[in-house]
């Protein structure tokens, strides 16, 4: 996708360093071996928006949602977060695409392929009740590895939220 984030770390030498442009798979493995260096720190992701071309931007829209909640607003790690896109179809108001990302439902940060596939080939515009109950059925069979029913009532509501404002967005 050519995302980028900027790291702050400190180094063998006890002096904090930042660095720009690195691959998120470069910052997990960094991590995970050290070599980022002690305390590193993600202050920033660059997302590029989506390819298009002049055929497919005039007859697609792409909505993206994030969200997190955490114990306090600021300084706080998330319990639950997401990060979600839908792609829909402005001619016929069809899903074409979708892509959601949740942290807190599993050890790691997981592509939820359930959701995706529920979605895709629905009425984005507005949602039809049985596509909110496929969508929450999906999330909620995804997070069995060790979630909570508290984490996965999180990462439902965000997928409720992001479906209706994604919805109302299309129209």
């Amino acid at each position: 996708l050519g995302a980028t984030l900027e790291v702050s770390a400190v180094g063998a030498d006890g002096k904090r360093s930042t660095t720009k442009d690195l691959a998120p798979d470069a910052v997990v493995l960094g991590l995970r071996s050290g070599d980022l260096g002690d305390k590193a720190v993600i202050l920033g992701a660059t997302v590029p928006p989506p390819p298009s071309s002049a055929a497919n931007k005039a007859t697609t829209t792409t909505a993206v949602y994030a969200d997190k909640v955490s114990a306090r607003h600021s300084n706080a790690h998330a319990i639950a977060n997401c990060a979600l896109s839908l792609t829909v179809d402005s001619t016929t108001g069809t899903v074409t695409k979708a892509s959601c990302l949740f942290g807190g439902l599993d050890p790691e940060t997981f592509a939820c392929a359930k959701l995706e596939k529920a979605l895709v080939g629905t009425t984005a515009s507005p949602p039809t009740d049985a596509t909110l109950q496929a969508a929450c059925a999906a999330v909620r069979a995804s997070s069995a590895k060790g979630a909570d029913a508290y984490e996965a009532d999180l990462c439902v509501a965000f997928v409720y939220k992001w479906l209706l404002v994604s919805s109302a967005n299309a129209a």
